[in-house]
């Protein structure tokens, strides 16, 4: 089982639920090992890698006459091909015939797969310590990156992990796990990969610390798309620093909201041009308490419309020509049948020009509106522009409708009004003064 991640557009990591069996398991990567943990990982594990057939035939007799003569188990010569096979199998006996079928099945695995093939599985389920497997989630998790970004340091630490994660492990054993690293640190040196100074710099480097942790910027809408899609590595149109920024900012508005009686709030950042979004909230309420509607992406939520569609009934009356801006709309106390509604501030501003009467979300005008274009086309405009939460007849809603007697998600509205901004780009409209 792998873990749901997902990416910003840039390629940054906004979030991650664990896999199914409680592993951090990142889906397989298609970019190409980094050169720097490709080097260390090589120097360290597997020297003749990009020469060998799946087995070292000098390690295996290296081995075999280091076993013999110090009467026990000193090193197994296992390639990185070998170290595959062995993580497909599972856990078994260290036995001589179970070598034999690991060289066996290397070599045929050689014969099926381009090196970089066999890389690219070493590096998604090789143990990191913990629950942690793969080298882009223990990138993530312990150094906040992606493998392409990691300092010579975090490198070679990522290439000795997986050679003995249990007894080295990085939250129990971290001064042998330091002076591991920093030997491997100096054979790169030795190597001519890196100068003295760079050599210096990356022994001083400190471990990460030992309870690592993954950002979680976008939890909502990872959780939708987890459920939407079949997919598990999810990328996103979300520009990271925006979306830090909306998360800080509905951080920073939520107690307010919660003292005024709103402990739920959600936003959207559309690109207008495009219709992508940029930044989602999907509840500013804290999980961390365990209530469970803060688990609700409220960016779907249905609730009610207020005065969103006075915009879009005004702009048809304008394209079927029943009104011009400048038309002069009753703002009096009005009655039809039982319905009586009433403007927000109780107060009636008389005639009022229509462009106006929408400036200031006058309801009166707009109920007026309403009823000149009916009640049953407004609502088959609205639906046939994509809006899916009015599932009632038009009878129910009646004239409220225009003043939120209908309800609506924030997902499909935002739609709507990129909708309406890209037509006002295309469009110039001169009034007379």
């Amino acid at each position: 089982p792998q873990s749901t991640v997902l990416f910003s557009r840039e390629g940054l990591l906004l979030g991650a639920r664990v896999a199914a069996d409680g592993q951090w398991r990142f889906p397989p990567s298609q970019a190409p090992l980094p050169q720097r943990n490709l080097q260390a990982l090589l120097l360290f594990e597997d020297r003749h890698f990009m020469h060998h057939p799946g087995v070292d035939p000098l390690a295996l007799a290296r081995a075999v006459w280091q076993n013999l003569t110090r009467g026990r188990r000193v090193s197994g010569a296992s390639t990185l091909s070998m170290q595959v096979i062995r993580l497909a199998r599972g856990p078994r006996a260290r036995t001589l015939g179970e070598k034999f079928r690991e060289i066996l099945l290397a070599l045929r695995l050689e014969r099926r797969l381009t090196k970089q093939e066999v890389l690219r599985l070493y590096a998604t389920h090789a143990p990191f310590g913990g629950n942690i497997v793969g080298l882009e989630a223990a990138s993530w998790l312990l150094f906040h990156r992606a493998p392409q970004h990691l300092t010579w340091a975090e490198s070679a630490l990522l290439a000795v992990l997986p050679n003995a994660p249990s007894s080295l492990h990085i939250g129990r054993m971290r001064q042998p796990l330091l002076a591991k690293r920093n030997r491997l640190i100096q054979r790169l040196f030795r190597k001519g990969l890196m100068d003295q100074a760079t050599c210096r710099m990356a022994q001083a480097e400190p471990l990460p610390p030992p309870n690592g942790s993954l950002p979680d910027l976008a939890p909502h809408l990872l959780d939708s798309l987890a459920r939407q899609s079949s997919q598990t590595r999810l990328t996103s149109t979300l520009q990271i620093d925006l979306q830090r920024r909306l998360t800080d900012k509905m951080k920073s508005w939520s107690p307010i909201l919660a003292g005024q009686g709103v402990p739920h709030a959600a936003a959207l950042i559309v690109h207008n041009p495009s219709g992508e979004v940029l930044a989602q909230v999907g509840n500013t309420a804290s999980r961390q308490g365990g209530a469970s509607a803060s688990w609700v992406d409220l960016s779907w939520a249905p609730r009610s419309s207020g005065s969103l569609l006075k915009p879009f009934l005004y702009g048809a009356l304008l394209e079927q020509g029943q009104i011009t801006p400048l038309s002069l709309m009753a703002d009096v106390p009005i009655r039809i049948g039982a319905y009586s509604p009433e403007n927000f501030d109780r107060l009636y501003q008389g005639a009022l020009r229509a462009d106006l009467a929408l400036a200031r979300s006058r309801n009166i005008p707009a109920v007026r509106e309403l009823q000149m274009f009916g009640v049953a086309p407004f609502l088959a405009l609205l639906r046939s522009w994509g809006v899916s939460t009015l599932s009632r007849n038009a009878e129910d809603y009646g004239l409220s409708l225009i003043l939120g007697g209908g309800e609506t998600c924030l997902v499909e509205m935002a739609g709507l009004y990129t909708l309406l901004a890209q037509k006002a780009s295309t469009q110039t409209v001169l009034l007379p003064i």
